[in-house]
C-alpha cells in the first residue's frame, strides 16, 4: 500500500489567523501568490513524512500519548524572514515551550515507528509561512521589498494541533487535537 504524506501543525487562534490571511490575500492580489493558502495559517511541528495506512494505528496510539502532553502556548511574532528566495514567513520569538513541544512530539513519533530518523526536523525554526512554492527567484525581490520595514507585532495563543494527510491532491485534516483551556 502506498504511503501518504502527513504533517503536524499548530493552528493559532482565529483572530491571529485572520491577520495572516489578510497578508496572504495581499500577496495573492499584488503578486499572484496563493500556494500557502492551501492550508490554514499554521506553525509546522513536523514537516511532511510518509505514513502507510497500516501504520495509522501506531500513529493514533502515538497521538493519544501526545494528547496528554499538549498544553496551550502563547507566542509572539518576530520579524518577517525568508529561506533563500523561495519562502517568506512571519518569524516567532523564541519559546522554550514550543521548542520542547516540537521535540517531544517528534521523539514520540520516532519512538512509535511513525517517523524515520531521516524525516525529523533537526533544525527547527518556528514560523508561519506567507508565500512558498509559487514564489520564484524572479518575483522574490519585489515581494521581499513589499515587507521591507513592515512589522507585525502580535501575540496569540495556539488553538489546536492538527495532523494533516495529503490525499486527493490536497491537505486534509486527519486528526485535530484542541489545546487545554487554561494557559500553563
Amino acid at each position: 500500500m502506498t504511503p501518504h504524506l502527513h504533517f503536524i501543525a499548530l493552528i493559532p487562534e482565529k483572530s491571529f489567523s485572520d491577520k495572516i490571511r489578510v497578508l496572504q490575500e495581499e500577496l495573492k492580489e499584488k503578486f499572484g501568490l496563493n500556494y500557502a493558502m492551501r492550508v490554514p495559517p499554521h506553525i509546522t511541528l513536523q514537516a511532511p513524512f510518509e505514513c502507510r495506512e497500516s501504520d495509522h494505528v501506531k500513529l493514533n496510539t502515538c497521538i493519544e500519548g501526545i494528547k496528554k502532553e499538549i498544553n496551550p502556548i502563547h507566542l509572539t511574532t518576530a520579524d518577517f524572514g525568508s529561506f533563500i528566495e523561495s519562502v517568506i514567513y512571519v518569524g516567532l520569538q523564541r519559546s522554550s515551550a514550543l521548542i520542547k513541544m516540537q521535540k517531544d512530539i517528534v521523539d514520540n513519533l520516532e519512538a512509535a515507528g511513525c517517523l524515520a530518523p531521516a524525516q525529523r526536523n533537526n533544525q527547527y525554526l518556528p514560523h508561519i509561512t506567507l508565500a512558498h512554492r509559487d514564489l520564484d527567484n524572479l518575483r522574490f525581490p519585489a515581494v521581499w521589498n513589499h515587507f521591507a520595514g513592515k512589522k507585525l507585532n502580535a501575540s496569540f495563543t495556539i488553538e489546536r494541533m492538527v495532523i494533516y494527510k495529503h490525499a486527493e491532491g490536497r491537505w486534509l485534516e486527519f486528526i485535530s487535537l484542541p489545546m487545554a483551556m487554561e494557559l500553563a
